[in-house]
């Protein structure tokens, strides 16, 4: 989720927000996000949409991408491994997440 650059303590932090949710809460969050199909619904999304990505992000370009490519007004950014583009690029390069937001903003 992070990349090697994180703060321990950071880290730590992080992981004790995510220990707060209750296991029911987070299996309902995962089984909700893993299972539901929303291929058909992506077309149908008609406002401005930007799908930011990580290089170094658990999950696979190639889906971030199709996703990007099935919104018809989709922007699409992906944080390379020297942007630090890790699951929480967010967190981990604040100006140049904040920055690509406001491009998209500011559009």
């Amino acid at each position: 989720m992070f990349t090697d650059a994180v703060s321990k303590a950071d880290y730590d932090w992080v992981i004790a927000q995510n220990m707060k949710m209750s296991d029911k809460n987070a299996g309902t969050l995962l089984i909700d996000h893993a299972f539901r199909d929303w291929r058909d619904v992506l077309p149908n999304i008609n406002v401005p949409v930007l799908v930011i990505a990580g290089e170094l992000s658990i999950f696979p370009q190639q889906g971030v991408e199709w996703v990007a490519t099935h919104i018809p007004s989709a922007q699409h950014y992906t944080f390379t491994a020297a942007e630090k583009g890790s699951h929480f690029m967010f967190w981990e390069n604040p100006e140049k997440f904040n920055s690509v937001v406001r491009k998209f903003i500011e559009a």
